[in-house]
């Protein structure tokens, strides 16, 4: 998830703007299927308010929440910290 960190950081700074959807950031990228989900195979979520993005990979129960192998990994950040 760092690598779309990077990839929305990048476009942010390209476009003076965040990414509408994970699709946009990574247009150029080849491999970006494999981006896109985690090892589960569950899409990675992408939300941004005001600059301030949540990147969240569900656990293998595909749920909100959980523990051990269930348990979301999240991501936040600022976009306007990073130009």
């Amino acid at each position: 998830m760092y690598e779309l960190q990077d990839r929305i950081v990048e476009f942010d700074w390209n476009h003076s703007r965040p990414p509408e959807s994970l699709e946009e950031a990574l247009r150029d990228v080849y491999w970006k299927e494999d981006l896109l989900r985690n090892e589960w195979g569950h899409l990675i979520q992408y939300r941004v308010t005001d600059g301030h993005v949540v990147l969240t990979s569900l656990g293998r129960d595909g749920k909100i929440g959980g523990t051990g192998r269930n348990e979301d990994i999240v991501i936040e950040f600022d976009l306007t910290q990073q130009n």
